[in-house]
């Protein structure tokens, strides 16, 4: 259902628009901590479609075992939909946990 986008356009609030490449930046990502281990792509993505256009899912999984980590990411056309995804997000109840939601940083 999420496919990731390869070129947006990205308003800013103090430029004009401006194009990234969203494989290269990886977009606004938000970071999603102490998910449920039962939680799909699917779920996580259909709740983060109330911040704003989700682009893509990723919930992270142990190589060696295949189960989930615990965590993973969403990715957003836009830094406003991220940064309200955090405002939104973070702390709230989801499956039994409290998700802990923050924008996302480069390694």
């Amino acid at each position: 259902m999420f496919q990731y986008a390869q070129e947006k356009e990205v308003e800013r609030l103090d430029e004009k628009p401006m194009k990234i490449n969203m494989k290269i930046y990886g977009g606004c990502s938000v970071f999603i901590g102490n998910l449920p281990f039962s939680a799909t792509e699917q779920e996580v993505g259909m709740l983060f479609l109330q911040a704003g256009n989700v682009v893509g899912v990723r919930i992270m999984y142990d190589r060696e075992t295949n189960r989930p980590r615990g965590y993973g990411f969403c990715d957003f056309d836009s830094y406003m939909a991220a940064e309200n995804a955090c405002d939104m997000f973070n702390g709230y109840p989801f499956g039994g946990r409290i998700l802990r939601v923050n924008l996302a940083t480069k390694k």
